[in-house]
């Protein structure tokens, strides 16, 4: 009887991982799902222009300006389900 309950605990800690993954993989491609619906609008960057004075007449410019097209690409791979896609 001892024997017999070594063998099902052995297999139960075998199996745990394999059954305890198939559900957190669900889990989280339900939420995943949700989050990328809830976030439907796409933020948009603005350009901008940070000027710092410095000695000697001499000026340091930083300048942002967003490429829409690259925005678009990252979205695009963002929402992309490949190569998890497990229908």
């Amino acid at each position: 009887m001892g024997a017999f309950f070594h063998l099902l605990f052995t297999i139960g800690a075998v199996a745990f991982p394999f059954v305890a993954m198939v559900l957190m993989w669900r889990r989280m491609k339900k939420v995943r799902e949700k989050a990328y619906h809830e976030s439907a609008s796409p933020n948009r960057a603005e350009a901008w222009e940070d000027v710092t004075e410095r000695d000697r007449g001499l000026n340091l410019v930083r300048r942002n300006k967003p490429s829409a097209e690259l925005i678009e690409m990252g979205d695009k791979a963002r929402h992309a389900r490949w190569p998890l896609d497990n229908p």
